[in-house]
This record gives C-alpha cells, structure tokens and sequence, in this order.
C-alpha cells in the first residue's frame, strides 16, 4: 500500500527522533517549560506536570496562531483566575478548598 501510495515511512524512537524536525522543537519547548515551572525544585518535576501540560496546551503555536486547546475544542479553557469569586455561600466542597490552596501556593 505505502509503494502504491509513493509513501516514505521514516520510522522515530524516543532515542532517535532526528526523523521528525517538529518533535525535536516541541521536546525542546517542553523540556524548557518543565524547567522553568520547576525552577530550584528539578527533582520534584513530576508535581508541576499538570500545570505544565495546561501551559502548553493553552499557548498559541507560531505556525497556526492557535493553541492546541482552542484547535480541538474551538475555545479557550477557563482559567483559575477566571472563576468567579463564590462569596459566602453555606455549602462549600473540602476538596475544591484543598485544590485552590494548593494553586494559590502555586502562584505565590
């Protein structure tokens, strides 16, 4: 099929990705992101992942202009900072207080 279709297939490893020019720049802007969020915590890496994937996913790729997430889903996510604010309401969640904690931390 792939002789019919003139079809070159230039199989990559995670070892040899030279194949693929576009994955070497993403691996590279990932690996700068990681290191970035990390900052003087480069062993504790694993913990940023989520905030590091959400970063990624929202910022606009040269090429297109357009983030993944708004190529995907055709909007942008909803941030943190763009909840709004629930005052004093009688039933709060114990896990939904942890987690802005936790992003609050985060930020400071």
């Amino acid at each position: 099929m792939w002789k019919k279709l003139s079809t070159k297939l230039s199989f990559s490893s995670a070892y040899h990705h030279q194949t693929d020019g576009q994955t070497e720049v993403v691996n590279k802007s990932l690996g700068n992101l990681l290191r970035s969020l990390a900052g003087e915590h480069s062993k504790q890496w694993d913990q940023i992942l989520a905030q590091a994937k959400y970063d990624h996913n929202d910022s606009p790729n040269k090429s297109t202009g357009q983030s993944p997430f708004h190529i995907v889903y055709g909007m942008h996510p909803r941030g943190v900072s763009k909840l709004r604010d629930l005052g004093k309401t009688k039933m709060r969640s114990a896990k939904a207080e942890d987690f802005s904690s936790e992003i609050q931390a985060i930020h400071e």
